[in-house]
């Protein structure tokens, strides 16, 4: 039965989204840009969602065919992805670094690989594209 209640448990976690963590505030508007993270409409991994990590700390839970963006302050920072499963069911993360520049949008597409998940820088034009299929899920800012 206590297995039962922690396997229920789990699938109820997967299936979550929007935030659980909180950004950093920033003070001058002038001096942050804002980040996209799509995840796409992959049937592999489509049952749990992706923890998206900035700078260690969890900030997003993400669905199959869901986008949210989010302002950072510009410099370098880390974007995470971690999830739950896999051969081992135990967490793991991918990340990746990147550069948050003044006034502009950095896009990145997250997808499923052996590990846990692919996390890929876009251009703009793509990133547009990708969102114009997806579905916001809000990140308070």
């Amino acid at each position: 039965m206590k297995r039962f209640v922690v396997l229920w448990a789990l699938l109820l976690v997967g299936c979550a989204s929007g935030p659980i963590g909180r950004l950093p505030a920033i003070e001058d508007q002038a001096q942050s840009g804002d980040v996209f993270v799509i995840r796409n409409s992959n049937f592999v991994g489509s049952g749990v969602s992706y923890y998206i990590t900035i700078d260690g700390n969890d900030m997003f839970a993400i669905r199959v065919g869901q986008y949210t963006k989010f302002k950072l302050v510009i410099g370098e920072h880390y974007i995470g992805v971690k999830c739950f499963g896999g051969w081992s069911p135990t967490w793991k993360e991918d990340s990746r670094k990147f550069s948050v520049l003044p006034q502009q949008g950095t896009y990145f597409i997250v997808s499923p690989n052996m590990s846990c998940a692919d996390i890929q820088l876009m251009n703009p034009e793509s990133g547009i594209e990708w969102i114009k299929k997806s579905t916001y899920v809000n990140m308070p800012e």
